[in-house]
């Protein structure tokens, strides 16, 4: 059993719209994604996210619904499982919804080229379409459902549809008839069907193939253009008003070569078109049929009628992809095109100037816009970052380089024509009086400029997963974007460190500590910093700046290493008040501030006073002769010392004489045992005393909790023997004052730490659970991060430790090899950490806890679709195609593709290889071979294919062989070298390794090649060694072990065998018509499959009967590009949870595959899924939701089965008391769950930190 959970949620925007969800003066933006609704509040500041919706299915668009009042509900149309309306309405901060709406039909064709919902402007009806020739109306009240009607339109291919902005309900119809032409006509909306006349409103009419090119071009777009307020108030009057001087309303049609505008037909047009369709009817049902004939040949006359746009307009960019009007009058449109170029169409005065339209910039490519205020527009995104824009009325630089390329032959007029100069006269005036008509406006420099971004990594086309600076931290690496906003994405989740300032020149640096002048001050103004020989006193004297500290005489901080060193305070012992044998006021003890600091070396503790900027020894504790202080530890009071010898020292300071005083020692209980670690601060930071001491023991490797006596020290508990020495300890309290989370922490020398809990009250200790940071001992240093308590722990890498949702939670920071670390609160550096490493200290402070932090390098028009990583060269090798925009109706100029190096730190091309002119690579892996030498050298395979543009199956490829090294003028970039290359017949779809063979898919065969190398010349030559052709499309090769798995597009998948003398068998072959899109291999009998019908497939290898078994079909509901062995967060020694694969989508969702290794937990965990669906209001649509489907109609074919929706378990954790009782019960006696829920909340605690 595998349980799918999600790293990274989607981030793909595919729909948003502005409105006000409530009767406040806020307005509020809705933003929907593949899984989601995201509701924020715009404020002056920026966005604001209030709330979030999430469903069970896939969002397709979402609309605002008036109410009639203030606000507005929200209609969304969904298109999986099924099509489905769910309408939803706001209040207190939570979307609810009222009302669902299936759309699905049975036996009908989906539709084509449109699938949304319109609502009317007055909020009284809505019409969605989702199959071919059907519509849905809703009859809508106060923005709630009210009910709904079926319609069956004739036209069958629609492009596009759009109310007519008009109070009679009419929709507007684009559409392909019969014959391939384009036609706009409208229909009016009756109360339970559609009109078969076309509606008066709007004159039918075909689209020029010039302005709408068919089918190699985008689908076209209508936009309403309501009736001016002006006209309104005029035509109040009798209804004779010249119709030629007004702009009455119409449609824009986008999305072709051409803006155009199409006019609604005025109240006497309307009448003038009823009168001739009275007579074309009354002439077809006469009985004379040549007046029949005369009728019909009139009405195909008029149908064919090509009507005059009212105004029109080139479009000199790419396909339109979004648009959005600005409030108000005059009306003005902003239209992006699909490669981000943003720029805005006025209605100013139509009748005078037509359409105008202006430049502005660029963008993200956009899938939709939305206007929100005072010249503020989000733009969201598929394939780069939403953003929220800000349009300035005049440019923002003074440059002289137009705002967008325009193509030489489109017309421009000068934007000086809009405001002539007072200066002009004469015919220079008479020329500024011209009107403006349809013309695109030439201006210069940027009008837009971002001022919030939302992160995007959506579309991801390919994956690695990679620690390059090898401290043991994944990070994934993604391929993402597209048209203008190719990028490489660097993701990794945990802490940041921000790094405040560098001291160099410190070196071997293996203690640190922070002293402050007296114990009360607030801010540290010293740095002790101790390496194995010697111990450095240094005063803190600004930002960038330590000085070396003086001495009186000798008698400064000892010399030698310093194993512990603080401030501490005097205790004042207060006598109890008596009244004869009564006591009126218990003993009570006090600790007051001192100037006084405490240093522990090998050799003794040391008391020293500082004044002046000096530090004098006052006092001092030596051991005895022949022993040596080997750990110790100092708390606000009390300073414990672990001998040799096995005894334990506590002293105090003596406030009066300031002395370091023997409070209590001890030599029986810990015997001649050495003690290799103990700590003695209390568990809250706010106490200056302890009575509890943490002591461990070199070889028995045991931990021992202490509690002091009178006279010594009695054991409390002690742990079982860890798997290393403890080299550390620590006992703290995660939790704030009042809630308290106590744990005893153990840094190993291996390299690992243990925790434990700790029951204070029954002074008893938890099991422990182990965690790795490499192989360097592990220290801890208390901290704060974003004002809540936490633990910084390092060893080769580091963690920070705190506790949130209701556990302690690991969040990995970018850190390795620390050595020493201390709190400082500086006045410079509050709240911040000094660590050292090999070399230098430096100072920072740990922020954003378990964030996903996101890395992007912009890679523009060159969007790269392949990547891998090769470690001994310590550089990522890119594939990388880059599209040229053209202008809708031009001829598309073919991609240029290329492969190049980056520099796994700085991503810096290092080197480029260019692909011949229609040559593209499809795919790249990489492949270390062997020398007689011993020495490993990594090659890359790069797989291409050329295109000619006659041809419907590619027919030449190339694999081609690079290797990389570095030159002379600089030993540290590698250069790329051809180093041999193979011709074959067909696309190198895929490439692979496998037992150190080469193996492609190239169209239906897959190929297995050699590399050698000449050991003399060092040169390279490919040789083809073994060839099956018994597939369709071989467009997925995984390599493992010996093992190909092939999974061709048209039909399934297949496990080949390779062997010892290179030929190629089957082993297995599932026979159903999978079309797989991506695959990877769990181990040697277990892969996994995603299809294009968003599915995920697990199968096992039967060796006995040579069959895949199907273990594992579910709906994942996205498109997976890739598989990707590993995980992103290493689990527990013994936990339950192996996570195994990572996969990435097109939505930009990174999800994990975790596999349950034990069969009892598996069942559990099923039957707690059961039951939070069978108890969940609505639970049944999840089982729906996660049924696989198969077909383009998506015809569910069976239950999912062998994977659980971990997101689903992980809701129990935030889950009411009340939910968790009806959970635990189930529906009836045999639904109980078999174990309590605190422990699956527990195990799904466990789960949900691997993710």
């Amino acid at each position: 059993m595998k349980v799918i959970s999600t790293f990274h949620q989607p981030s793909s925007v595919l729909s948003s719209v502005k409105c006000n969800l409530d009767s406040s003066d806020v307005q509020h933006l809705v933003v929907a994604k593949i899984n989601s609704l995201d509701v924020y509040s715009i404020n002056p500041e920026g966005l604001k996210q209030i709330c979030s919706w999430a469903v069970w299915g896939n969002i397709l668009s979402v609309k605002a619904v008036p109410t009639g009042a203030s606000h507005s509900n929200l209609i969304v149309l969904l298109d999986h499982p099924h099509p489905e309306l769910v309408f939803l309405s706001y209040s207190n901060g939570v979307l609810s919804v009222t009302k669902r709406l299936e759309l699905f039909e049975r036996n009908q064709r989906p539709a084509e080229f449109f699938t949304d919902v319109l609502v009317h402007p007055s909020g009284k009806c809505a019409v969605a379409m989702c199959y071919t020739g059907k519509l849905k109306g809703i009859y809508l009240k106060a923005g709630l459902f009210e009910g709904d009607f079926d319609m069956s339109m004739r036209e069958l291919t629609v492009l596009s549809l759009a109310f007519l902005p008009s109070s009679r309900p009419a929709i507007a119809i684009l559409h392909y008839d019969h014959t391939g032409r384009v036609q706009l006509l409208a229909r009016d909306i009756l109360e339970t069907d559609i009109s078969t006349n076309p509606s008066a409103l709007l004159h039918p009419t075909p689209i020029a193939t010039k302005v709408l090119p068919y089918p190699e071009d985008p689908v076209p777009k209508l936009i309403p253009v309501p009736c001016p307020e002006a006209f309104l108030h005029v035509k109040g009057g009798d209804g004779e008003e010249d119709d030629s001087q007004w702009f009455i309303g119409g449609l824009l049609l986008v999305g072709g070569t051409r803006i155009l505008l199409y006019e609604m037909v005025s109240a006497r047009g309307q009448a003038k078109q009823s009168n001739k369709r009275r007579k074309l009817e009354k002439g077809k049902e006469s009985g004379d049929k040549a007046e029949q004939e005369k009728a019909a040949e009139k009405q195909r006359e008029r149908d064919t009628r090509k009507r005059k746009p009212k105004a029109a307009v080139d479009w000199p960019w790419s396909e339109i992809t979004s648009f959005c009007a600005l409030d108000g009058e005059p009306f003005r449109y902003l239209i992006g095109d699909s490669f981000g170029r943003l720029a805005m169409l006025s209605l100013h005065d139509v009748p005078n100037n037509g359409l105008i339209l202006i430049p502005l910039g660029q963008t993200s490519p956009s899938t939709t816009l939305s206007y929100l205020t005072s010249q503020v527009l989000f733009v969201g995104s598929h394939a780069g970052d939403s953003q929220l824009v800000q349009i300035s009325s005049n440019p923002l630089s003074s440059s002289n380089d137009p705002t967008l390329p325009i193509p030489s032959d489109i017309t421009t007029v000068p934007a000086s024509r809009l405001t002539p100069p007072r200066s002009a006269k004469g015919k220079a005036r008479e020329e500024y009086s011209e009107p403006l008509r349809d013309c695109v406006l030439d201006v210069k420099g940027p009008f837009l400029r971002v001022i919030q971004t939302f992160k995007n990594i959506a579309p991801i086309l390919d994956a690695t997963l990679v620690d390059t600076d090898d401290s043991g931290h994944q990070q994934v690496v993604t391929c993402s974007g597209g048209q203008n906003t190719g990028s490489i994405n660097v993701i990794r989740k945990g802490a940041d460190f921000q790094q405040l300032a560098t001291v160099h020149g410190m070196p071997h640096t293996v203690g640190v500590f922070a002293l402050r002048r007296t114990y009360d001050d607030i801010f540290d103004s010293y740095l002790l910093v101790s390496t194995p020989q010697d111990t450095y006193a240094y005063e803190i004297k600004g930002e960038d700046a330590l000085e070396q500290t003086e001495s009186i005489g000798d008698a400064s901080f000892a010399q030698g290493r310093t194993l512990a060193a603080r401030n501490v305070q005097k205790i004042k012992i207060i006598p109890a008040v008596r009244r004869g044998p009564a006591i009126i006021t218990p003993e009570k003890t006090e600790y007051h501030d001192t100037a006084l600091v405490v240093q522990v070396t090998s050799n003794g503790a040391f008391l020293l006073e500082s004044e002046m900027n000096t530090f004098t020894q006052v006092n001092d504790y030596k051991v005895p002769q022949g022993t040596q202080i080997v750990a110790a530890s100092i708390n606000p009071s009390q300073t414990v010392l672990a001998l040799n010898n096995g005894k334990l020292v506590c002293l105090e300071v003596n406030g009066s004489t300031k002395a370091l005083d023997v409070k209590r020692q001890s030599d029986t209980i810990l015997g001649h045992r050495e003690v290799s670690a103990l700590s003695c601060l209390p568990l809250h930071s706010r106490l200056s005393t302890s009575d509890l001491i943490v002591v461990a023991y070199w070889q028995s490797n045991v931990v021992q909790m202490l509690q002091q006596a009178q006279d010594g020290f009695v054991s409390l508990c002690k742990t079982e023997s860890l798997p290393a020495v403890v080299r550390s300890l620590l006992l703290y309290d995660f939790g704030a004052y009042g809630d308290s989370h106590p744990y005893l922490m153990a840094g190993l020398g291996d390299g690992s730490f243990a925790y434990f809990t700790w029951n204070d009250q029954g002074r008893t200790l938890g099991a422990a659970k182990l965690t790795s940071l490499g192989n360097l001992p592990v220290g801890f240093t208390p901290c704060l991060v974003d004002g809540k308590r936490a633990l910084f722990a390092a060893g080769s890498r580091a963690v920070v430790l705190s506790w949130d949702r209701d556990g302690l939670q690991q969040s990995p920071v970018m850190l390795k090899e620390v050595t020493a670390s201390a709190q400082i609160h500086s006045e410079h550096y509050e709240s911040s950490l000094i660590l050292a490493n090999e070399s230098a200290l430096f100072i920072g402070r740990v922020k954003n806890v378990d964030k996903m932090h996101i890395r992007s390098i912009p890679l523009d028009l060159d969007v790269p679709h392949r990547i891998v990583y090769a470690p001994a060269l310590k550089v990522f090798g890119v594939a990388c195609t880059r599209q040229e925009p053209t202008r809708v109706g031009e001829l598309e100029l073919g991609p240029t593709s290329s492969f190049r190096l980056l520099d796994d730190v700085t991503f810096n091309n290092i080197s480029q290889f260019n692909c011949e002119p229609d040559e593209e690579v499809t795919c790249v892996t990489i492949i270390t071979l062997e020398q007689d030498d011993g020495e490993s050298t990594p090659f890359f395979c790069v797989g291409t294919c050329t295109s000619g543009s006659e041809e419907k199956i590619p027919g030449n490829g190339r694999l081609l062989i690079f290797s990389a090294y570095p030159t002379e003028a600089s030993r540290s970039n590698p250069q790329l070298a051809l180093a041999a290359s193979a011709d074959v017949h067909g696309c190198v779809y895929a490439v692979t390794t496998v037992k150190g063979l080469i193996a492609i898919g190239v169209n239906s065969a897959t190929m297995l090649f050699r590399l050698d190398i000449n050991p003399s010349s060092k040169t390279c030559k490919l040789q083809k060694v073994s060839e099956m052709n018994h597939n369709y499309f071989v467009t997925s090769l995984v390599g493992y072990e010996n093992r190909l798995l092939l999974g061709d597009r048209i039909s399934s998948i297949s496990v080949l065998e390779v062997s010892d003398d290179y030929k190629l068998q089957t082993l297995g072959k599932d026979l159903s018509p999978l079309g797989p899109v991506s695959l990877e291999a769990v181990d040697l009998n277990h892969l996994i499959v995603a299809n294009d019908t968003l599915n995920l497939i697990s199968f096992t290898f039967d060796k006995a009967t040579r069959k895949l078994d199907r273990d594992g079909f579910y709906q994942q509901a996205d498109l997976i590009n890739k598989f990707v062995r590993g995980a992103v967060a290493t689990p527990d020694a013994g936990s339950k949870f192996a996570p195994i694969q990572l996969f990435f989508t097109a939505s930009g969702r990174i999800g994990v595959i975790t596999d349950i290794t034990d069969r009892q937990l598996s069942l559990d965990l099923t039957d707690l899924q059961r039951n939070i669906v069978n108890t969940t209001e609505g639970g049944h649509m999840h089982t729906t939701f996660r049924t696989p489907q198969t077909s383009a109609r998506r015809r569910m074919v069976e239950n999912a089965f062998g994977f659980l929706d971990g997101d689903l378990l992980e809701e129990v954790l935030t889950a009411s008391a009340a939910q968790l009782s009806r959970i635990a019960e189930g529906t009836n006696e045999h639904e109980r769950l078999k174990r309590p829920v605190e422990e699956f909340q527990q195990l799904l605690k466990t789960l949900q930190a691997l993710h």
